[in-house]
């Protein structure tokens, strides 16, 4: 992502939120302090729309994925329990295929909250954890997803306001997750149409 300097904290200026490291896409930053609050007052309550493509291992269709998020340290994954914060991931549309006979599935995702790492986490947790993603995968899947890609399937392709909406393709560089796309083989007619959709645009 291109840089921009923050003003110090104590002003209130600059992004509200943040991407996964290493993920892609767009984010929002508040370049005055009265646009600082009026975006954190529509993150707050839910008038913020943010979807994402993302390519997991496996088969998955659409569906809600609600898992309580919890982190017990700043540095570790985090993990299920009672007392997690509630999350909530939509999966809206799925395209499955294969890549070099692998099963795996473009998905096209909303959020209906915002936790630390949720999409990541939810997709792991449900056991199609998200190619080339080094903290929730296996090692070993890890080290295989190493041939296609070299960081996570993971962009965040748009961003809603009230009155206004942001999209931002599949960067040409990067991890190769366009490129992967290319490869993948639709598994039915269905998928074909969403990948061709992918494809022509960089965005679903």
């Amino acid at each position: 992502a291109s840089g921009l300097k923050l003003l110090p904290e104590s002003l209130q200026h600059g992004f509200l939120h943040r991407l996964d490291v290493p993920s892609s896409g767009l984010l929002f930053c508040g370049l005055s302090h009265k646009a600082f609050y009026e975006l954190k007052l529509l993150l707050a309550v839910g008038r913020v729309g943010r979807e994402y493509l993302v390519l997991c291992h496996g088969l998955l269709a659409p569906q809600r994925l609600e898992a309580a998020v919890h982190w017990k340290d700043a540095g570790g994954a985090p993990t299920r329990c009672g007392r997690g914060k509630p999350s909530l991931t939509r999966l809206r549309e799925a395209a499955h295929g294969f890549l070099q006979g692998e099963a795996v599935s473009l998905l096209l995702v909303a959020l209906g909250t915002g936790r630390r790492h949720q999409i990541r986490a939810h997709l792991a947790f449900a056991g199609r954890p998200v190619l080339g993603d080094g903290k929730y995968c296996a090692q070993e899947t890890y080290r295989r997803d190493g041939r296609w890609c070299t960081q996570n399937c993971l962009h965040r392709q748009r961003l809603r306001l009230p009155g206004l909406e942001a999209t931002a393709p599949l960067p040409a560089e990067g991890c190769g997750f366009g490129r992967l796309l290319q490869a993948l083989r639709a598994k039915d007619a269905a998928s074909a149409v969403l990948l061709r959709r992918v494809l022509a645009t960089g965005a679903a």
